[in-house]
């Protein structure tokens, strides 16, 4: 991976981690990224979301199996999942993006995660469980020559 494309890499993890943290996450709920084992050659980066009312810690059981395969993983947290219980925002205790705002929150999470796979070298995947694979598929479609 080049030095350049790995710092802009990095300064994208930390930009999404900071958005996707905005509100305050549960200690386990945060994002995550993990990189491929020393001792193996890189392979390429896989983002993994969890599903619906669930947090990144979904799989983590997956992270050492894709570590040591060669992948650096990045564990994505949904739009409103995560957040403490009472959530600050009191009209919307779960913090769900609604019928109304769907498509403007998860276009704003493709933009960051998308972001930041657009900087990462090697093989380039994408997936999740229940409402992660809806946005896997929300993802792949708003940049389908990233995956």
């Amino acid at each position: 991976m080049g030095a350049d494309r790995s710092a802009i890499f990095a300064e994208r993890w930390a930009s999404y981690s900071a958005w996707a943290s905005r509100d305050g996450l549960q200690a386990g709920c945060e994002p995550r990224l993990a990189e491929p084992d020393v001792d193996v050659a890189y392979r390429g980066t896989v983002v993994l979301m969890h599903g619906f009312s669930a947090c990144s810690q979904q799989y983590e059981d997956f992270v050492g199996l894709l570590s040591a395969s060669g992948y650096r993983t990045v564990l994505a947290v949904l739009p409103g999942h995560g957040r403490p219980y009472p959530a600050v925002d009191k009209d919307n205790p779960n913090a769900q993006p609604d019928a109304g705002s769907w498509r403007d929150v998860y276009t704003a999470f493709a933009g960051q995660i998308n972001g930041l796979m657009e900087y990462a070298d090697g093989d380039r995947v994408i997936g999740g469980l229940s409402g992660g694979g809806t946005a896997s598929l929300w993802l792949n479609l708003q940049a389908p020559e990233l995956y």
